[in-house]
């Protein structure tokens, strides 16, 4: 197994407290031949190492082991929905879409993100933060204020997140840059103890729908309370085709041991997800597409399957005719078995976009039982999509998906499917083409 020593350079713009920071890698170069890269090492196991530059965190692991919402907001990870890259919202909510609070925009936004709102007579309701299409930013309170921040106009990539409500924009360059050799628009994800990130850059595999031509050929996983470091590498000719890894836990379990799934491609038989344990081995995966150039957004994981079991719910081939899919994990045979499926077009991506956050899994109805909340392949409506119940033999066979709620958008998605609340009051929120963002709560 090889791993590369060569770190992305990063070079940051600091701003103010306030500011959206704008972080740009120099570019690095794909894999060669001289070597081909294997999922495990000689003796099955994954590459680890300790040798790697500190990811700041030595010198206090034991606080910051205990304090991770201290260390989330220092890293820049994603508090939106699940830290582990998991678009998956516990609780049992309700979410009415027949009457979102409809807002006016300067121009078109691009990207939302959430922080809490300190304002008490919200009840905890979120505050947006919306980049414009110039790379400008308004805030909007849940009234709908809109406040246009005084920040630079800077070069704006989906990479910057929400840390508070004193610093609403941060980028996560300074976590991807613990990383080596990270793929330049990785996310940086963490359960429990472990941080990891998506490395390795290649260009084995030319579909190119992400934002560039550079897939990643590795995961790498960092112990934040050790520095340990483990490099899971994926055999030639596939690659990791995504953002991120998601770390899972089919267990529910309330301990540090994690699973890593993501989505792996390559030009012979397409994408399939699988799914690696800490070793590196595969411990589950999918059949793939079975044509190259046709992919897979992994999308959530949790007890959102039939009768409330653990799935895994990806979309198959968004951007033409996109499928949403349900998977149960059975580990001791290896497999991610189909077990439900919606019949008509949805989406989560579009051709060349790194904004991979068009659906969530969240509870619309009350019912303590998330739905998949999706757009429609042409982006004017929102889904929430569920799968139906087995028939009365028992027997499951592929089930099919419900429509549970819909909303027509009057207008066409172009931003992320923005999430923020608190554990017991949820809003979606989403920015449309004709400069409106849409709050539904």
């Amino acid at each position: 197994m090889n791993l590369s020593k060569q770190a992305a350079g990063w070079c940051c713009v600091a701003v103010s407290i306030l500011a959206l920071a704008s972080c740009t890698a120099e570019p690095v170069n794909p894999d060669d031949n001289d070597a081909a890269a294997t999922i495990n090492g000689n003796d099955g196991t994954a590459e680890t190492s300790s040798e790697q530059p500190d990811i700041g965190i030595g010198d206090n692991s034991a606080a910051v082991c205990d304090d991770a919402a201290t260390h989330d907001a220092e890293l820049g990870l994603r508090p939106d929905v699940q830290p582990s890259g998991n678009r998956v919202v516990p609780g049992r909510l309700e979410i009415e879409f027949d009457q979102p609070t409809v807002v006016e925009l300067p121009e078109r936004p691009q990207w939302i993100v959430s922080a809490p709102n300190s304002n008490a007579d919200d009840s905890g309701a979120p505050k947006w933060f919306v980049v414009l299409e110039t790379g400008a930013v308004v805030s909007v309170d849940h009234h709908g204020r809109v406040d246009r921040l005084e920040l630079p106009i800077v070069e704006w990539t989906p990479q910057a997140t929400t840390a508070n409500s004193e610093t609403p924009l941060v980028d996560v360059g300074a976590a991807r840059a613990a990383f080596t050799d990270a793929l330049v628009d990785t996310r940086v994800v963490h359960s429990g103890r472990w941080t990891a990130a998506l490395t390795q850059p290649t260009d084995r595999y030319g579909h190119g729908v992400l934002g560039d031509k550079l897939e990643a050929g590795a995961i790498e996983l960092i112990d934040r309370c050790s520095n340990e470091r483990i490099v899971i590498d994926v055999e030639r000719p596939d690659v990791i085709e995504g953002l991120a890894p998601l770390l899972i836990d089919p267990n529910l379990s309330p301990t540090d041991d994690v699973l890593v799934l993501v989505t792996v491609s390559n030009a012979e038989t397409g994408a399939r997800l699988v799914v690696f344990d800490l070793t590196g081995a595969i411990v589950a995966e999918s059949a793939p597409i079975g044509t190259g150039n046709r992919w897979r957004n992994q999308l959530a994981a949790g007890p959102i399957g039939p009768g409330g079991s653990f799935a895994v719910v990806d979309v198959r081939t968004p951007h033409i005719g996109g499928t949403v899919q349900w998977f149960s994990v059975d580990l001791t045979n290896k497999r991610l078995d189909l077990v439900a499926a919606s019949e008509a077009s949805f989406t989560t991506h579009v051709i060349g976009s790194r904004n991979l956050d068009l659906g969530v899994a969240v509870d619309v109805d009350g019912d303590g039982r998330p739905e998949v909340v999706v757009p429609s392949a042409q982006r004017d409506q929102l889904f929430a999509l569920r799968p139906t119940e087995a028939g009365s033999d028992g027997t499951l066979g592929v089930l099919g998906a419900d429509v549970v709620q819909t909303m027509d958008l009057d207008g066409r998605m172009v931003t992320n499917l923005g999430v923020g609340g608190t554990d017991s009051s949820v809003s979606l929120a989403v920015g449309t083409d004709d400069n409106r963002l849409l709050i539904f709560d």
